[in-house]
């Protein structure tokens, strides 16, 4: 399918903290592990919106603007546009319907036949400015409906799964639009490990790949090392390891079946995405057995760890003559 990140950058978005980091820091570091843990066969753009942004919106990456294969080296590219994201002002206001509209074009435009087109809103819901509106108060239950671009959405078949940031955030707004969207919302997660379990399970929904497994700890509580039994049938494996300090000195080693233990990035055929908060090892052909995994670093850190699949569809080529077939 095709997943469009839609990312809130404005004012308000500055206004919640956590850990000593804004709520913005921390929804990047997230969309930054949500990129690097998605599977190799869909593709995936993003777009900022903000009321101080030319026009109220931004084409973040990539350039021109047409959705891309989640390979590694488009991986690390979005991840680096992600992690320059910033507010141009603190008072810029909120044009919510502008972004999701630009993410609905990028869509229409390169969709291929009998992909989905999906957009990953994150806001804090309050719409104040731009054209065309996604939701208004003119019924403050159902907000959305009758706006110019909520109705674009549902006729170009554009499924919105929204995040509400912020514990103040406008929630109708965004029920709302994903209700109308055959989408899903999650209520105003904590920015940290909470907002990255959101993700592994908006990830899991859209794409239909396996979560393993997910584990939430504090390091050097003797309870950070942990197992998991792989048939042998997936072609990537992903080690997600997200902190809820976003500068925690925290890693990750893994166990093969029958070897040893060793630093992720040592592993055969893995390769490691490390970001501020987060880390994400992808394991190519990964042997089929008992794999171990443990967390460790600085003591007394909160962390979620998770492992999930891409399972690469099989492709069977037959040679013959069809002639009359």
């Amino acid at each position: 399918g095709n997943v469009l990140l839609v990312h809130d950058l404005s004012g308000s978005m500055l206004t919640y903290m956590h850990a000593g980091d804004t709520y913005l820091d921390h929804s990047i570091s997230n969309a930054q592990m949500f990129v690097a843990s998605m599977s190799t066969g869909h593709r995936v753009a993003v777009v900022g919106f903000g009321g101080c942004l030319p026009g109220g919106v931004d084409d973040v990456w990539p350039a021109p603007m047409t959705p891309e294969f989640a390979t590694l080296a488009n991986k690390v590219s979005a991840i680096g546009a992600i992690g320059g994201l910033s507010i141009p002002n603190t008072g810029c206001l909120t044009p919510m319907g502008v972004g999701a509209d630009r993410a609905r074009q990028v869509l229409n435009a390169a969709a291929l036949a009998g992909r989905k087109k999906t957009i990953l809103l994150l806001t804090d819901g309050y719409e104040n400015t731009g054209t065309p509106r996604a939701c208004t108060h003119a019924d403050p239950v159902n907000p959305c409906l009758g706006n110019p671009a909520t109705a674009n959405l549902v006729s170009d078949d554009v499924r919105v799964f929204s995040i509400a940031l912020g514990t103040a955030a406008w929630t109708e707004c965004l029920v709302c639009l994903t209700n109308q969207t055959d989408g899903q919302w999650y209520p105003s997660p904590a920015p940290g490990i909470d907002l990255a379990q959101v993700y592994l399970d908006m990830q899991q929904v859209i794409s239909g790949d396996d979560l393993y497994r997910s584990d939430r700890g504090t390091t050097g509580t003797g309870g950070d090392t942990y197992e998991t039994f792989f048939e042998g049938a997936d072609d990537l494996l992903y080690f997600v390891l997200k902190t809820d300090r976003l500068d925690a000195e925290v890693d990750l080693e893994l166990r093969s079946p029958g070897g040893s233990w060793q630093n992720a990035a040592a592993v055969p055929d893995s390769h490691v995405e490390r970001g501020r908060g987060f880390l994400v090892a992808r394991i190519k052909d990964p042997r089929e057995g008992a794999w171990g995994y443990r967390v460790v670093g600085e003591k007394r850190q909160d962390y979620l760890v998770a492992v999930r699949s891409d399972r690469v569809a099989a492709r069977l080529e037959i040679d013959v003559d069809s002639k009359g077939r």
